[in-house]
This record gives structure tokens, sequence and C-alpha cells, in this order.
């Protein structure tokens, strides 16, 4: 009984959970950089240390070379994701995949595709990669 009744809340949660995504998913770019933006400045939720300078651009996208101009580091203080200048580099686990943070508790890297927005969470080499995010904003404010 406890295992069907566990099957359903969780059936329940990841349903929530692709309907908060899909709502995400659907902001502008401009939207999600607003309320991105207000989270980073959130101490409680985010440790940031701003830029100085950014010239290592790597062929990012227009969204992620905006977020690298604001901030050298992001790190969210509720789990382990970091995101800066000190990852940015060619993905360890997917190359040619440029890598621009990591999740050091799930051991993921978080990597775009050379002159793309769009960023994804790979795990491994073969990990197949699923819709991922429209941009770095769009990922900031699904972690709400």
């Amino acid at each position: 009984m406890l295992e069907r009744m566990w099957k359903v809340i969780r059936g329940k949660e990841n349903e929530r959970a692709k309907r908060e995504l899909e709502e995400v998913a659907a902001l502008s770019i401009d939207s999600a950089r607003r309320r991105a933006l207000e989270l980073l400045h959130n101490p409680s939720l985010y440790e940031i240390r701003p830029a100085s300078s950014w010239s290592d651009r790597q062929s990012l996208g227009l969204a992620l070379d905006q977020f690298f101009t604001l901030f050298a580091s992001v790190e969210d203080k509720r789990g382990g994701t970091r995101i800066g200048h000190d990852y940015v580099g060619v993905s360890r686990l997917r190359p040619p995949s440029t890598r621009v943070g990591e999740d050091v508790e799930m051991h993921f890297e978080l990597i775009t595709n050379p002159g793309d927005d769009h960023l994804y969470w790979l795990s491994d080499a073969v990990h197949e990669l699923d819709n991922g995010y429209k941009t770095i904003w769009h990922l900031i404010v699904s972690d709400e």
C-alpha cells in the first residue's frame, strides 16, 4: 500500500516538475533574464563573484557571453551547481562541446555547443541529451 502511494506521489511530483519546466521554457529571454538576475542577487540563494573582465569567449552564445560579462562565478547555496569563468573550456565528457559549469554533488557537466546558448546537463560521454535549457537565464529560473 505504501509503495503504491509513493508511486502516485512521485508521479504527481514528476508531472508538476514537468509543468514547471514547460512554464520556464515558455518565458521570453528578457523575462527569464530579469527573473534570474533577481534570484542571483539574493544572497541566501547564490554566492556570486562579479566579473572584472571577460575575454575568454570561447565562441559562446549571446546570453552566455552576457552572463559571463556580469559574473565571474555563481554558486548555488542550496546545491552543488557552480558556473563560472574557471569552468569554461572543452567538455571532458563530450568534446567539442563547451563546459561552462558543473554540479559537484551529481558529478554532471553543464555544457553548450559552440556559438549556442542552449545548455544541457551531462553525466557521461554516452548520456542522451534531453531538451535542456534555452539559455543560462532559463536554467537559473528553473532552479527556483
